[in-house]
């Protein structure tokens, strides 16, 4: 029989990217996604399902890129600025695996859980889906 398996954030710090990501990762991302970032995870392990929390100063611009895997982010404290649209504390939204996006924090930042089916450490950028289809 299975084990339920809790997440107590007092037993689990944020971590910074330059910490926790891969260098094939960190080489990907901007300076400042790098240093501005917090990471913690909640839940995750391969080809199970995924959760984590991300931490992301005011301001902050996360590059367009995409994953391999469907996600869903809530955004829990702050906003998330996709373009127009502000997602405030409560709201979600669902990308599809493969699509590219990217937004940008709010004023006084933002935290955010985002949901993965599995443990997905994909990142790819506009360039790397125009080169596969070539």
């Amino acid at each position: 029989m299975a084990a339920i398996r809790f997440f107590d954030p007092a037993d689990a710090e944020f971590l910074k990217p330059a910490d926790v990501y891969p260098d094939a990762l960190k080489e990907r991302l901007t300076a400042a996604e790098v240093a501005d970032t917090s990471v913690r995870l909640h839940h995750g392990l391969p080809g199970k399902l995924q959760l984590f929390e991300i931490k992301l100063e005011p301001g902050l611009e996360i590059s367009t890129h995409a994953h391999a895997d469907d996600e869903i982010v809530a955004v829990v404290e702050g906003e998330l600025h996709f373009g127009r649209r502000v997602c405030g504390p409560g709201s979600s939204f669902f990308i599809p695996g493969n699509t590219l996006y990217g937004f940008r924090a709010g004023p006084a930042g933002c935290r955010y859980l985002n949901f993965r089916a599995q443990a997905d450490s994909t990142y790819f950028t506009k360039d790397d889906i125009v080169e596969a289809r070539a």
